[in-house]
C-alpha cells in the first residue's frame, strides 16, 4: 500500500510539473486599452477660407451677318455693290474663338456641415482672375480686293457661388459642386477692306454676364485646420452681340451694318487650393 501511495504521489507531482511548464509556454494576451482619440474621425464642420491657383481653357463661336444698307453699284460703292461679296464677308466673320490655357488664381470662403456621419453639404463662394483672350481673324477675296474681319472676346474676372455635397472618409472628402457664375464679357469686331476708298468699321460691347458652373473634386486634411484640394469646374455664359457700321467715302454716302453674335462662352478650369478651417475640432 505504501508503495502504491508513493507512486500515486509521484504521478501527481509529475502531472503538476508538466501543467506548469505548458502554462508558462502559453501566449499572454496584451491588455486592452480604450483610446477614444484613435476612433474619432476627422471633423469637417465649420467655416473656412483659402486660396487657389490653376489654368483655364475657353472657347466660343461667332456668327457674322452683313446687312446691306445704302449700297450703290459702280466704282467706290462699299463692296462694289456686288451681292456675292456679302457672302464672303459673312464667311470670314464666322467661326470659333479659342485660346490656350491661361492662369487663374484667387480666393474662396465657405462653410461645411457634416452629418450622418460621413455625408457633407456646404456652400462656397470664390473670386478669381480670369484673363481670357479669344480672337478670330480671317481674310477673304472680294471683287474689290481683300476684306478682313477680326472678332475678339475677353474677360478679366470670374466669381461663383456654389453648393457642395460630398462623402467623407475620415481625413478625405470627395464632392460635387454647382451654382451660379459671373464674369465681365467684352466683345469687339473690326472690319477693313482694300477698296478705293477703303471700307472700315469697328464696334464693341462690354457687360457683366451671369452663367452657371458645375464640377467636382477631392479635399484632404493635412493637419487639424489645414486642408488641400484639387478641383475641376465647367463654366458657361451666354454670348454677346454687337453691330459694326461699315463706311466708305463717308457714312452718309456708302454704309452697311455688320452684326456679330458670339455663342456661349464655354470654359474648363482645373485648379488646386489650400484652406484654413475655423471650426469643427
Amino acid at each position: 500500500m505504501r508503495a502504491k501511495a508513493v507512486a500515486l504521489l509521484g504521478a501527481a507531482a509529475f502531472l503538476g510539473a508538466v501543467q506548469a511548464v505548458y502554462a508558462a509556454d502559453m501566449p499572454v494576451k496584451a491588455p486592452v486599452h480604450n483610446d477614444p482619440a484613435a476612433v474619432v474621425p476627422y471633423n469637417w464642420n465649420g467655416f473656412y477660407i483659402g486660396g487657389n491657383v490653376g489654368a483655364s481653357w475657353a472657347k466660343s463661336d461667332v456668327t457674322s451677318n452683313l446687312i446691306p444698307g445704302a449700297v450703290f453699284p459702280g466704282s467706290g460703292a462699299l463692296l462694289g455693290g456686288v451681292p456675292a461679296n456679302i457672302g464672303v464677308v459673312n464667311g470670314i466673320g464666322t467661326g470659333s474663338l479659342s485660346g490656350s490655357g491661361r492662369f487663374t488664381g484667387g480666393g474662396q470662403i465657405g462653410f461645411n456641415w457634416q452629418f450622418a456621419p460621413s455625408w457633407l453639404v456646404g456652400l462656397e463662394a470664390d473670386f478669381n482672375s480670369f484673363n481670357e483672350k479669344l480672337s478670330l481673324t480671317a481674310t477673304g477675296t472680294t471683287t474689290i480686293g481683300p476684306a478682313t474681319v477680326t472678332n475678339s472676346l475677353s474677360t478679366n474676372w470670374l466669381a461663383t457661388v456654389r453648393g457642395r455635397i460630398g462623402v467623407t472618409f475620415d481625413r478625405m472628402l470627395f464632392y460635387v459642386t454647382g451654382g451660379v457664375a459671373f464674369t465681365d464679357l467684352d466683345y469687339s469686331q473690326i472690319y477693313s477692306d482694300g477698296a478705293a476708298p477703303p471700307g472700315a468699321g469697328s464696334s464693341s460691347k462690354k457687360s457683366t454676364k451671369a452663367g452657371w458652373a458645375v464640377g467636382g473634386g477631392g479635399e484632404w486634411a493635412l493637419a487639424d485646420r489645414w486642408t488641400v484640394k484639387a478641383e475641376y469646374l465647367y463654366v458657361q455664359f451666354d454670348g454677346q452681340s454687337t453691330t459694326t457700321l461699315l463706311c466708305a467715302g463717308g457714312c452718309g454716302t456708302f454704309s452697311q451694318n455688320l452684326t456679330g453674335v458670339t455663342g456661349d462662352l464655354r470654359v474648363h478650369i482645373a485648379r488646386i487650393g489650400l484652406n484654413y478651417r475655423f471650426g469643427g475640432l
